[in-house]
């Protein structure tokens, strides 16, 4: 899914204008918001995802670098 998602997104971009990312607005729980701040967050939050997932794979198969040290 979240592919398709940045699939979305992409969409988007290649319609937005220099001053597209400029305009500001107010979400409801982080107050003033670009679409630049979006971006920013939403780029970190994709690898973030992927950090929890490489973590749990680990916990789970006992692979990676605490597993090669305990062996």
């Amino acid at each position: 899914m979240p592919s398709g998602a940045r699939a979305t997104a992409a969409q988007l971009f290649e319609f937005m204008r220099d001053e597209d990312w400029q305009r500001e607005d107010t979400h409801s729980e982080s107050g003033s918001y670009t679409a630049e701040d979006w971006l920013t967050i939403y780029a970190a939050h994709a690898h973030n995802h992927a950090a929890q997932i490489r973590r749990l794979r680990e916990a789970l198969t006992g692979s990676g670098e605490n597993a090669a040290a305990t062996a």
